[in-house]
Protein backbone atom coordinates (compact mmCIF):
# COMPACT_ATOMS: atom_id res chain seq x y z
CA UNK A 1 0.00 0.00 0.00
CA UNK A 2 1.03 3.77 -0.51
CA UNK A 3 0.79 5.75 2.18
CA UNK A 4 0.62 9.98 1.13
CA UNK A 5 1.63 12.25 3.92
CA UNK A 6 0.52 15.46 3.51
CA UNK A 7 2.96 18.00 5.97
CA UNK A 8 1.13 21.23 6.54
CA UNK A 9 2.81 24.09 7.05
CA UNK A 10 2.77 26.14 9.98
CA UNK A 11 5.55 28.59 9.93
CA UNK A 12 5.97 31.76 8.44
CA UNK A 13 8.75 32.33 6.24
CA UNK A 14 11.61 35.00 7.45
CA UNK A 15 12.24 38.11 5.89
CA UNK A 16 15.48 40.64 6.25
CA UNK A 17 14.26 43.53 8.92
CA UNK A 18 14.98 46.82 7.51
CA UNK A 19 14.68 50.41 9.84
CA UNK A 20 15.05 52.17 6.62
CA UNK A 21 16.24 52.11 2.52
CA UNK A 22 18.23 54.46 1.33
CA UNK A 23 18.14 55.21 -2.21
CA UNK A 24 20.29 57.91 -4.24
CA UNK A 25 18.05 60.33 -5.87
CA UNK A 26 19.90 59.05 -9.62
CA UNK A 27 18.49 55.93 -8.61
CA UNK A 28 14.52 56.59 -7.74
CA UNK A 29 13.22 55.58 -11.65
CA UNK A 30 14.20 52.77 -11.03
CA UNK A 31 13.37 51.55 -7.37
CA UNK A 32 12.37 48.01 -6.78
CA UNK A 33 11.65 47.76 -2.83
CA UNK A 34 11.09 44.27 -2.97
CA UNK A 35 14.85 43.64 -4.06
CA UNK A 36 15.61 45.13 -0.64
CA UNK A 37 14.26 42.15 1.20
CA UNK A 38 15.71 38.62 1.52
CA UNK A 39 12.52 35.99 2.41
CA UNK A 40 13.06 32.39 3.38
CA UNK A 41 10.47 29.52 3.92
CA UNK A 42 11.29 26.00 4.95
CA UNK A 43 8.34 24.46 2.42
CA UNK A 44 7.47 27.29 -0.14
CA UNK A 45 10.03 29.02 -2.87
CA UNK A 46 8.23 31.86 -3.19
CA UNK A 47 7.23 33.38 -0.46
CA UNK A 48 6.28 37.60 -1.40
CA UNK A 49 6.55 40.45 0.85
CA UNK A 50 3.17 42.92 1.15
CA UNK A 51 4.33 46.61 1.20
CA UNK A 52 1.56 48.88 2.68
CA UNK A 53 2.24 52.53 2.43
CA UNK A 54 0.89 55.24 5.71
CA UNK A 55 0.14 57.58 3.11
CA UNK A 56 -3.26 56.92 1.72
CA UNK A 57 -2.16 59.25 -1.55
CA UNK A 58 0.43 56.63 -2.56
CA UNK A 59 -1.73 54.58 -4.19
CA UNK A 60 0.84 53.12 -7.32
CA UNK A 61 4.85 53.20 -8.17
CA UNK A 62 4.70 56.57 -10.10
CA UNK A 63 3.72 58.36 -7.04
CA UNK A 64 6.17 56.89 -4.96
CA UNK A 65 8.92 57.58 -7.43
CA UNK A 66 7.49 61.28 -8.01
CA UNK A 67 7.58 62.39 -3.84
CA UNK A 68 10.91 60.63 -3.35
CA UNK A 69 12.14 62.33 -6.18
CA UNK A 70 11.47 65.93 -4.30
CA UNK A 71 13.25 63.95 -1.48
CA UNK A 72 10.16 63.24 0.63
CA UNK A 73 10.89 60.31 3.36
CA UNK A 74 8.03 57.93 2.96
CA UNK A 75 7.19 55.46 5.80
CA UNK A 76 5.62 52.15 5.11
CA UNK A 77 5.05 48.90 6.35
CA UNK A 78 5.86 45.36 5.06
CA UNK A 79 5.49 41.74 6.16
CA UNK A 80 6.70 38.45 4.46
CA UNK A 81 3.52 35.90 3.52
CA UNK A 82 3.94 32.03 1.74
CA UNK A 83 1.98 29.77 -0.23
CA UNK A 84 0.21 28.65 2.74
CA UNK A 85 -0.81 32.05 3.87
CA UNK A 86 1.53 32.15 6.90
CA UNK A 87 3.14 35.44 7.58
CA UNK A 88 5.04 37.29 10.19
CA UNK A 89 4.65 39.84 12.14
CA UNK A 90 4.81 43.71 9.91
CA UNK A 91 7.55 46.00 10.28
CA UNK A 92 7.87 49.55 9.64
CA UNK A 93 10.49 50.87 7.15
CA UNK A 94 11.90 54.68 5.86
CA UNK A 95 12.60 55.24 2.44
CA UNK A 96 15.20 57.98 2.89
CA UNK A 97 16.07 59.59 -0.79
CA UNK A 98 19.55 60.91 -0.81
CA UNK A 99 20.27 64.11 -2.46
CA UNK A 100 23.51 63.85 -5.03
CA UNK A 101 22.29 66.50 -7.31
CA UNK A 102 23.89 70.18 -7.04
CA UNK A 103 21.92 73.14 -7.30
CA UNK A 104 21.70 75.38 -10.24
CA UNK A 105 21.20 79.33 -10.23
CA UNK A 106 19.69 80.91 -13.35
CA UNK A 107 20.34 84.93 -13.39
CA UNK A 108 19.92 87.67 -15.51
CA UNK A 109 22.46 90.79 -15.62
CA UNK A 110 20.82 93.88 -15.08
CA UNK A 111 20.08 97.47 -15.74
CA UNK A 112 18.31 99.27 -13.12
CA UNK A 113 16.91 102.11 -11.23
CA UNK A 114 17.34 100.60 -7.79
CA UNK A 115 19.59 98.68 -6.90
CA UNK A 116 17.71 96.39 -4.04
CA UNK A 117 14.68 95.98 -5.44
CA UNK A 118 15.39 94.58 -8.13
CA UNK A 119 18.42 91.96 -7.38
CA UNK A 120 16.65 89.19 -5.54
CA UNK A 121 14.07 88.70 -8.14
CA UNK A 122 16.05 87.80 -11.19
CA UNK A 123 18.14 84.82 -9.32
CA UNK A 124 16.70 81.78 -9.25
CA UNK A 125 17.99 78.80 -7.52
CA UNK A 126 16.39 75.46 -8.21
CA UNK A 127 17.35 72.03 -6.92
CA UNK A 128 15.92 68.78 -7.52
CA UNK A 129 15.10 68.41 -3.57
CA UNK A 130 11.94 70.90 -1.92
CA UNK A 131 14.34 71.88 1.01
CA UNK A 132 15.63 75.57 0.51
CA UNK A 133 19.51 76.22 -0.31
CA UNK A 134 21.64 78.56 0.88
CA UNK A 135 23.10 80.82 -1.09
CA UNK A 136 26.48 82.27 -1.02
CA UNK A 137 26.95 86.12 -2.28
CA UNK A 138 30.20 87.86 -2.85
CA UNK A 139 30.40 91.02 -4.50
CA UNK A 140 32.58 92.67 -7.18
CA UNK A 141 33.84 96.13 -8.29
CA UNK A 142 35.93 96.40 -10.85
CA UNK A 143 37.24 92.55 -10.31
CA UNK A 144 38.02 93.26 -6.81
CA UNK A 145 36.06 91.70 -3.65
CA UNK A 146 34.25 94.38 -1.79
CA UNK A 147 31.18 94.52 1.38
CA UNK A 148 28.01 95.05 0.05
CA UNK A 149 28.30 98.28 1.33
CA UNK A 150 31.02 99.42 -0.49
CA UNK A 151 29.36 97.79 -3.58
CA UNK A 152 26.16 99.35 -3.43
CA UNK A 153 27.92 102.87 -2.52
CA UNK A 154 29.67 102.21 -6.05
CA UNK A 155 27.13 100.82 -8.09
CA UNK A 156 25.04 103.42 -7.00
CA UNK A 157 27.82 106.12 -7.94
CA UNK A 158 27.77 104.12 -11.62
CA UNK A 159 30.09 101.73 -11.71
CA UNK A 160 29.55 98.14 -12.92
CA UNK A 161 29.06 95.69 -10.00
CA UNK A 162 29.29 92.04 -10.01
CA UNK A 163 28.07 89.51 -7.81
CA UNK A 164 28.96 86.04 -7.60
CA UNK A 165 26.69 83.61 -6.55
CA UNK A 166 27.01 79.86 -5.18
CA UNK A 167 24.03 77.78 -3.80
CA UNK A 168 24.60 74.66 -1.45
CA UNK A 169 21.74 72.64 -0.25
CA UNK A 170 21.09 70.71 2.47
CA UNK A 171 23.23 67.69 1.52
CA UNK A 172 26.04 70.01 0.78
CA UNK A 173 26.14 69.90 -2.81
CA UNK A 174 27.41 73.11 -4.11
CA UNK A 175 26.58 74.34 -7.58
CA UNK A 176 29.27 76.00 -9.60
CA UNK A 177 29.81 79.71 -9.39
CA UNK A 178 27.27 81.96 -10.88
CA UNK A 179 27.86 85.40 -12.02
CA UNK A 180 26.03 88.91 -12.55
CA UNK A 181 26.43 91.98 -13.89
CA UNK A 182 24.49 94.96 -12.46
CA UNK A 183 24.65 98.59 -13.63
CA UNK A 184 22.38 101.37 -12.06
CA UNK A 185 20.77 103.60 -15.00
CA UNK A 186 21.34 107.32 -14.46
CA UNK A 187 17.77 109.02 -14.99
CA UNK A 188 19.40 112.77 -14.28
CA UNK A 189 20.47 113.19 -18.11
Amino acid sequence: PNILIRVKDTKPPKITKLDEIRINDIDIETIDLEKYFQITDQYDNNPRVILKFFDTELNDESSLKKRLSKGEKIKFEYMAIDESGNSTERFNCLIIPVDTIAPNIEVVDLEILDADSVIEKSLKVVDNFIYQCNLNKNYYICEEEVDYDTFNNMVQRGYLGKIRYQAIDLAGNTSGYYYQSIKLIDTTQ
